[in-house]
């Protein structure tokens, strides 16, 4: 299982070379949780014409032991969320817990209502935009919160994804 862990010491995969992947698989071998979900921006699906990505799905199917259906490219729009923010999910569940079929949640279609004119958002806005629920303690200086939740991942399109992980956990 050494051998794309040591290889970050040597210089194999350059283009990620430094990135928390690394970081999360060494979690993932350390704690081995039933089940895995990853999130990243959708240009890791063609960076550097794929390779990445398929390191990383290598990485976890067969260095971690891992199944892991073909990643999918989900769109926070589709889940209600008012931008356009679209994401490839990666989830994955330990092979010896025998599942081998998955299927990512479905949109839900909302028409999420579009701000009008253009002003200054508020951090609360900017919460609301990523799905975080109007009792979301915002605790951090107005900067922070803004830099924060455009960082965020989309709460809806994770909760449903979410949701479809512990059913098919549960299923087992």
């Amino acid at each position: 299982m050494s051998s794309i862990f040591d290889s970050r010491k040597t210089g194999g995969f350059e283009d990620t070379r430094g990135t928390l992947f690394f970081e999360v698989a060494e979690i993932i071998k350390e704690k081995q949780p039933k089940a895995i979900f990853l999130e990243n921006v959708k240009g890791l699906r063609s960076h550097d014409k794929g390779k990445t990505l398929a390191t990383i799905l290598n990485v976890l199917r067969e260095d971690l032991n891992y199944y892991v259906p073909e990643p999918q490219i989900i769109n926070a729009r589709e889940f209600g969320v008012p931008q356009n923010r679209e994401r490839i999910y990666i989830v994955g569940f330990r092979k010896d817990l025998g599942v081998d079929e998955f299927q990512y949640p479905e949109p839900i279609n909302k028409d999420p209502v579009l701000k009008e004119g253009i002003r200054k958002m508020t951090p609360r806005e900017w919460a609301r935009l990523q799905g975080f629920p109007d009792s979301f303690k915002i605790v951090v200086s107005d900067a922070q919160a803004y830099k924060q939740f455009g960082n965020s991942v989309a709460v809806p399109a994770i909760q449903a994804t979410a949701e479809k992980i512990i059913e098919k956990l549960f299923s087992k």
